[in-house]
Order: C-alpha cells, then structure tokens, then sequence
C-alpha cells in the first residue's frame, strides 16, 4: 500500500506541476498580448504626438490658431444662447452650447410628431436651396474663369509651329534567332521572310 501510495504521490504531484506549467503559459501568452497592445498604443501616441508637433512649435502659431477657434465658438455660441459675455471662456462657451442642445432635445420628444415631421422637412428643402444656390454660384465662377482664361488665350501672342512635326523614331524590328539560321538567296525570299515571319 506504501508502494502505491507513493505512485500516486507522485501521478499528482506530476499532475500539479502540468497544470502550473499550463496556467503560467497561459499568463505568459495573456502577458504577451498585453505587451502588444501597449506597444500598438505607444506606437499610436508616438505617431499623434509627431502630427502635433510637427515642425517646429511655435506659441505664436498655436496663440492664433486659439484666437480663431475662440472666435468661431463666440459666433456659434451667439447663435445659439443670444447672450455673449466677453470675458466667457471657450470652455464655457462649448458647455453652454452643449446645455443648449440638451435642453432642445430634450423639447423635441414632447413635441407632436407631425409638427417636428414638417419643420424637419421644411429645413431639408432650405438645406437644399442653399445647396443649389451654392452649386450655382460655383458653376457660374467656374465659367467666369473659363471665359476669362479663353479671353487670355485669344488676345496672348501664340507662336504657331511651322514645319513639320517632330516624331520619334522607329526601333528597328528585332530579327529572331531562327530567322537568322536561313541562308537569304533572293531578294523576294529575304522580303517575304521580313513580312511574313
């Protein structure tokens, strides 16, 4: 009974030791694929910091750049609250317009479906007639320059070629290895074998 009692010992000590060698790879492969999300994450932060930075940095640069966001969220913010205070931050100014859109939100689900259904559609067409307007306007410069540039064409001296035009020569035909094997007697048969080959 010792003998066998030592047998089994020893099949679960064996066995401990193969589930502890299985749990430590598994937290080897879970650590490793941790390892490879942190590097993808490095590399994506490496990658953002450089497009910040590119160049050189620049306060001036980044002051301007500041000024005109801010001026951009003031307009927005005007129209929006209807009330502008001049020392109101760009951080407070973003957080009064999103309060705004809650709270409008917020009013459209106690609205009647067909009123919300109307203005919806009555603001898609002014989107749309100002889409058009837009499209028309550009098409109307872009012919403005077209009319403009033939305009430059027509009254610019043109130099016009005289002679004949210049052309790239031909490569010559390539002769194949067994045509150079034929032993040419004749004119005809030398012809024949370049047309006819």
């Amino acid at each position: 009974t010792e003998e066998a009692m030592d047998e089994i010992c020893k099949t679960v000590k064996l066995t401990q030791d193969k589930i502890e060698t299985q749990h430590l790879a598994q937290q080897i492969d879970i650590l490793k694929n941790t390892i490879l999300r942190e590097e993808e994450k490095i590399s994506e932060l490496e990658l953002k910091s450089r497009i910040f930075s590119y160049g050189e940095y620049r306060a001036d640069k980044q002051d301007t750049m500041l000024s005109v966001l801010h001026k951009k969220v003031k307009e927005v913010y005007k129209a929006c609250v209807n009330e502008v205070d001049s020392y109101t931050s760009t951080l407070h100014m973003l957080a009064g317009i999103e309060k705004k859109m809650e709270e409008i939100t917020d009013r459209l689900e106690f609205l009647p479906p067909g009123k919300v259904d109307a203005i919806r559609s009555q603001r898609e067409k002014e989107i749309r007639l100002k889409i058009r307007e837009e499209n028309m306007l550009l098409t109307k410069r872009n012919q403005e320059e077209r009319v403009r540039q033939a305009l430059e064409r027509a009254t610019s001296d043109s130099k016009r070629q005289t002679g004949r035009k210049l052309m790239p020569r031909s490569m010559p035909s390539e002769i194949r290895k067994e045509d150079k094997m034929h032993i040419l007697t004749t004119r005809a048969q030398e012809d024949a074998l370049h047309f006819f080959a």
